[in-house]
């Protein structure tokens, strides 16, 4: 193989080859061109002998198992033999990355079934699946764990029928409570206190419909028709937006739709939809005029129980195999830090209402990115629910550029009342409503917030009016026109509220019952206060660095509230709060801690304000109020001009009139009427969030058992005080304060 020379000396004559790997002779008539057919695998290159040999002897060989993988990687091929693989192990992987994959929740081959509700925690299983569609009681065995360490696991929990589970006492659901509806939960469930509580915080809920599709005929084992059959899941029909047209059917990847209003138009009940996504974002747009003629009307338009999922990367079958993001945010909660978790998909499935052509970005603009002018032909209804009665969910989106109007919004019905829908798994951003003041809110007039990042928004009618808010972060939304209607007016629970900026107000903040929020530097760019932040009962909130009354004509149960700045009111304005605190917060005029309403087993401490700085005409029950300030440094502790009663409440040296009250010394520690606070900031108000006050108390506190239990003997209040502890002891008697010293 190869080629000789030949000829004369000064020139070449000729060339001869081997008319195999090599062919011709170099004449014109006859050019030399290689012929690759002829080459083996082996020898597609073209070296001498002995550069071969230097390269067969520079080879080392390896070791293999000769089992698993066989070859040594010189004088036989290296292969996997992926027959000898078990079940479990059908990866190449290190060690490290192997306990990466462990660690990942759920593991379903770990699964472990419950038996009677009794969870057996072992060492090795991480998954334990309760199903049930009776009414159970839930108890946990933990005589194979070792509760000195940190214990953490994943319960799956499948209702059949709407039935009640009941959990041991010790169990605190840090979102969206216990489950009662048909479907799927599935719960992280951890304890770092030796199994004392069991934090579970759920990390998936699939809520089943139950409804008759007669559109769909089951046949049983003997091929007759079965009546009424339920259809809880059917096909799924998939949308990957850089399809070359939308000729697809949408059954597979390979053939899946272009356009996702045509996915949806194509399903029936039960159906669902999945929607490619891309790292950078791969955008889908509204096709459906729903005014004739006017392009601003065009929307996506959902159907009755047909569920819309994004972030898929194109391959997925399930939404479980999506690769999710996590934002983390800590909630400063009166009960301690809890670290609120949002998942959102990696892959961007951006539903837009830029029909117009893509709007522009502004990056010094608060709020919403698009600038108002080349937002103002965008659609005004981006996903329209009004045809929808039976619960569906829309899950996994980027929601942008919608361009609200009158009787609009991003997700909007123009029946809210008969509008059943779950938003979540969706970042919603960049969207406004535009020259106008309504009273419908931006984001949602009906349906369910469930883990979202809701952020970058312009508002005049309120952000989100959908009846439950909960898991979700709530960030950087401003207003450029009078706000008229509520901020966020639902049931919200495990929230992050923050640092959002009003224009203008004339509206309520946060109404509706508020759990386990965390409410923190919302502020007036105009340099009024946000007249009322939150409105309604708030359970275990911090309400922190804003502007405005924090508090405001509600109940307030182990609620903090600092660093807030206002007129009248800045922690509490005429609230009945039990087992609240009271610190480091301003009023320009009166009642910088508690202002008129009624404190039942509170903590007013080192406020500021002309009059009253600790409590201002407030009915005081078990409540200490020590080192409140005016602005000049003067103590001012109460205001009392309309003979609100004071009964069994603690003062800085002062003893007021009332049964069983007492004075405190203006020592915080050292004299036997010392309040023993953990810390104090140096001056009253407002300070930095390190200095900001520590109302535990110390053993030798004078505030320890002189409380009356009469005063707080019903609820939860009368069960823990403000950091979630038990709020009585051996001695069955309370402390004064939101604080209970634990003996």
């Amino acid at each position: 193989m190869g080629i000789k020379l030949s000829g004369k000396i000064g020139g070449i004559a000729q060339v001869v080859t081997d008319n195999v790997t090599i062919s011709g002779n170099g004449k014109a008539d006859n050019p030399i061109s290689l012929n690759e057919d002829g080459l083996n695998e082996a020898d597609k290159y073209f070296v001498s002998e002995s550069e071969k040999q230097k390269i067969s002897d520079s080879i080392i060989s390896v070791e293999t198992d000769g089992d698993t993988i066989s070859g040594d990687g010189k004088e036989t091929v290296i292969s996997i033999n992926e027959t000898k693989l078990n079940t479990n192990d059908k990866y190449f992987i290190s060690s490290s990355e192997k306990n990466i994959i462990n660690e990942t929740r759920p593991i379903e081959f770990g699964i472990s079934e419950c038996v009677n509700g009794i969870i057996l925690l072992e060492t090795f299983k991480r998954l334990y699946r309760i199903v049930t569609s009776e009414a159970l009681s839930i108890s946990l065995n933990t005589s194979q764990v070792d509760l000195t360490k940190y214990v953490r696991f994943a319960l799956k929990i499948n209702l059949n029928q709407y039935v009640s589970l009941t959990f041991p006492e010790n169990w605190r659901f840090n979102n969206f409570a216990i489950p009662h509806e048909i479907g799927e939960y599935i719960y992280d469930v951890q304890t770092t206190d030796g199994g004392t509580t069991w934090h579970a915080v759920l990390i998936y809920r699939n809520v089943f419909p139950n409804y008759v599709d007669e559109s769909h005929i089951q046949i049983d084992e003997n091929g007759q028709v079965i009546e009424n059959p339920v259809s809880i899941a059917n096909k799924i029909v998939y949308v990957d937006g850089e399809m070359p047209d939308d000729t697809g059917n949408g059954l597979t990847w390979a053939t899946a739709k272009k356009e996702l209003q045509s996915a949806i138009d194509s399903c029936i009940r039960g159906d669902s939809v999945f929607v490619k996504g891309s790292l950078t974002g791969l955008k889908y747009l509204p096709t459906t005029q729903r005014i004739a003629g006017d392009n601003t009307s065009k929307s996506f338009v959902m159907k009755n129980g047909v569920n819309i999922y994004g972030g898929f990367f194109g391959n997925e079958v399930s939404i479980y195999q999506r690769e999710m993001e996590y934002y983390i945010q800590n909630l400063n909660l009166p009960s301690g830090v809890v670290e609120l978790k949002v998942a959102i998909p990696k892959y961007k499935s951006i539903l837009s209402g830029e029909v117009s052509g893509n709007s522009v970005i502004d990056d010094a603009l608060r709020g919403c990115k698009f600038t108002e002018a080349s937002m103002v032909n965008n659609s005004r209804i981006l996903i329209d629910c009004s045809a929808v009665s039976t619960a569906i969910k829309i899950n996994g989106f980027d929601l942008i550029g919608c361009c609200q109007h009158i009787n609009s919004g991003v997700v909007y019905s123009s029946r809210p009342m008969f509008t059943d829908f779950e938003l979540s798994y969706c970042r919603i951003y960049n969207n406004r409503t535009h020259n106008i003041t309504t009273l419908v809110p931006l984001i949602a007039n009906s349906g369910r917030l469930f883990n979202c990042i809701v952020n970058n928004n312009d508002i005049a009618g309120g952000l989100i009016g959908a009846t439950s808010t909960t898991h979700s972060i709530i960030r950087n939304n401003s207003n450029n026109v009078v706000l008229r209607g509520i901020f966020i007016n639902n049931h919200k629970e495990f929230c992050a509220i923050c640092e959002n900026i009003l224009n203008f107000y004339s509206g309520e903040f946060i109404s509706g019952l508020t759990l386990h929020c965390d409410i923190s530097s919302n502020i007036s760019k105009t340099g009024e206060t946000i007249r009322r932040l939150v409105t309604e009962n708030a359970t275990n909130c911090t309400v922190r660095n804003n502007t405005g009354s924090a508090f405001f004509r509600c109940v307030a149960t182990n609620c903090h509230a600092y660093n807030n700045l206002s007129g009248y009111g800045a922690g509490f304005y005429d609230c009945i709060a039990k087992n609240c605190v009271a610190k480091n917060n301003e009023s320009i005029i009166g009642g910088g801690g508690f202002y008129l309403g009624t404190a039942i087993n509170c903590t007013s401490i080192r406020n500021k304000s002309m009059n009253g700085a600790g409590s201002y005409n407030t009915i005081l029950k078990n409540t200490a109020v020590w080192g409140n300030r005016t602005p000049e440094n003067v103590k001012s502790n109460v205001f009392n001009d309309n003979e609100s009663t004071e009964t069994y409440s603690a003062f800085e040296n002062e003893v007021r009139a009332g049964d069983a009250n007492i004075s405190l010394s203006t020592n915080n520690t050292g004299d036997s009427d010392s309040p023993c606070f953990n810390s104090l900031s140096y001056d009253a108000g407002i300070t930095d969030a390190v200095n900001v006050c520590d109302e535990r108390i110390s053993a030798d506190s004078a505030l320890i058992d002189r409380g009356n239990s009469d005063d707080n003997n019903a609820g939860f209040a009368a069960a823990y005080d403000v950091r979630n502890m038990p709020r009585k002891d051996s001695s069955n008697i309370i402390d004064i304060g939101a604080v209970e010293f634990q003996k």
